[in-house]
């Protein structure tokens, strides 16, 4: 029997359900149905979505399960995404959900949706033979704005913007009745991300410029280009032509003229202006559209787990390249990162038996590592703090917020003051996170303490776990006391957390 299974995605705009079968040459789609409802207006307006949508959505999903009863399916993903993410009865409206059809949804933060999305792109790219060139990647969302710079397979800048076509529409919606030149306050409103775009990401030649979204594929229709490869190629000067014909129209006139829904004449506008804020952020002679969204990247997902897990394998080396960029971008110690990430991943390795932690949380340590230094760009006084400051508020693809959260506080323990509910940082944590940021922190700090010069002066390390000791061997010529000193200041925590001592000895080498 074939595999098959369902994705039911609760979008900002519309509800969305997409059923597959699995081949082997490649999915194929059974059946594709959009339902648009407009949660967005809600949480963008009023900050909670009513239950007369709440209500509309049960029945709606309730129509979607009837459908994949009929195909007899026993794998369904759901989400949601900005709409029910940002509503601030979100907790409720999952809870009628659930009620009412039974079914449970996975809400994804803006880091997951945005990875979802990064990976399909990234295929396509390869696709395209465009894998070892560089481009800008753009993904807007009703209420979100996703930018990563693709160069040569990998993303090495990523970042994402409160901001979307839709949260657009509803944030300036009003300036529109006062004046006929509203794409000129759009474009106002637009030029301090621009800002922030250039402060994110290193000036060069950007020769490509790619994008996602549902929006596009409505500009690409309306600017009347031929889909190519799986693609829409829009030339930059048809674009900023069909830009010109519609920056002084209201989205009435939007409606009549192009035979729109009164839901996309209203967010035409916007995404336009986004598209063309970004896009002249590059050299690119062209926008390129591939066929991804959001949807058909998780049907495809679930139906082919093992390839999945197989790109999820190249976004870690994504991460690592997006922890190291925002390193250099706060002028980090490079080569005092690359040793202290060296030594604390030995460490981790060597005691796996006594910390029960996994390759993600291995991966959490090995960010933290790398950027658990970066405060001192803004003070040398307790730059622990500001390290933390700093990862809170970064976008580090691969990482979703939870994870980022955990990072942040696994640096801001990385050096004397040990975890305290009396931080509120730490004491907003769920129980589990505290237990590992406590672990991981208690071994970075082991391996930070190896390298207290800066000066890298052990050429091997060496992990030897017994009963009730760990020892830590480190082999050098070179005078190592203040290593040595620091290393025992800093084991207190792996004491009190792994109940343990650990014991650092000094070996010569040969």
């Amino acid at each position: 029997m074939s595999e098959k299974a369902a994705v039911i995605y609760i979008g900002s705009s519309a509800l969305y359900l997409k059923i597959g079968e699995k081949r082997a040459d490649n999915m194929k789609i059974l059946e594709s149905l959009e339902y648009p409802l407009n949660l967005g207006h809600d949480t963008f307006k009023k900050d909670k979505i009513s239950f007369e949508k709440v209500d509309e959505t049960c029945r709606v999903l309730k129509g979607f399960l009837k459908l994949t009863d009929e195909y007899r399916i026993e794998k369904i993903k759901t989400v949601a995404t900005t709409a029910i993410r940002e509503a601030k009865n979100r907790d409720y409206i999952l809870d009628q959900i659930k009620v009412k059809t039974g079914l449970q949804v996975e809400v994804l933060d803006d880091s997951e949706e945005k990875i979802h999305i990064y990976k399909g792109m990234s295929k396509k790219l390869k696709k395209l033979g465009l894998n070892d060139q560089q481009a800008l990647m753009c993904y807007i969302g009703t209420g979100r704005l996703g930018v990563s710079l693709y160069s040569k397979g990998n993303i090495k800048y990523n970042q994402n913007i409160r901001i979307g076509s839709l949260k657009l529409s509803e944030l300036l919606g009003k300036i529109q009745e006062k004046t006929d030149k509203f794409y000129l306050v759009l474009e106002e409103y637009l030029r301090s991300f621009t800002y922030m775009l250039q402060k994110s990401f290193p000036i060069m030649n950007i020769s490509h410029f790619v994008v996602c979204g549902k929006e596009i594929e409505m500009i690409a229709n309306l600017c009347e280009v031929e889909k190519e490869k799986e693609s829409w190629y829009i030339p930059k000067d048809k674009f900023q032509n069909f830009y010109d014909q519609i920056k002084d129209k209201t989205p009435i006139q939007l409606l009549n003229m192009y035979n729109l829904s009164p839901e996309k004449s209203e967010i035409l506008l916007p995404a336009m202006a986004i598209y063309k804020t970004v896009f002249n952020f590059t050299q690119a002679e062209k926008i390129i559209a591939p066929f991804v969204f959001l949807v058909d990247v998780l049907l495809y997902d679930t139906l082919y787990s093992e390839e999945s897990r197989g790109w999820n394998d190249v976004f870690v080396e994504n991460t690592i390249i997006s922890a190291k960029s925002i390193g250099e971008k706060f002028y980090y110690n490079k080569k005092h990162a690359e040793v202290v990430t060296g030594f604390t991943l030995k460490i981790f390795d060597g005691i796996k038996a006594i910390h029960g932690l996994g390759d993600r949380e291995r991966l959490l340590l090995e960010i933290a590592a790398i950027l658990h230094d970066v405060g001192k760009y803004i003070s040398l006084k307790r730059h622990y703090y500001h390290s933390y400051d700093i990862i809170y508020a970064s976008s580090i693809l691969g990482l979703n917020n939870k994870e980022i959260e955990i990072v942040a506080n696994v640096a801001r323990y990385h050096s004397a003051k040990s975890p305290n509910d009396s931080d509120v940082n730490y004491r907003k944590l769920a129980t589990e996170d505290k237990v590992l940021v406590a672990k991981l922190a208690a071994i970075l700090r082991l391996g930070d303490s190896l390298d207290r010069s800066h000066i890298k002066k052990f050429e091997d390390l060496k992990v030897n776990l017994e009963a009730k000791k760990l020892e830590v061997i480190g082999y050098s010529n070179e005078n190592t006391l203040l290593e040595a000193w620091t290393f025992e200041q800093k084991s207190e925590l792996f004491k009190e957390v792994f109940g343990i001592k650990a014991e650092f000895i000094k070996k010569r080498v040969k």
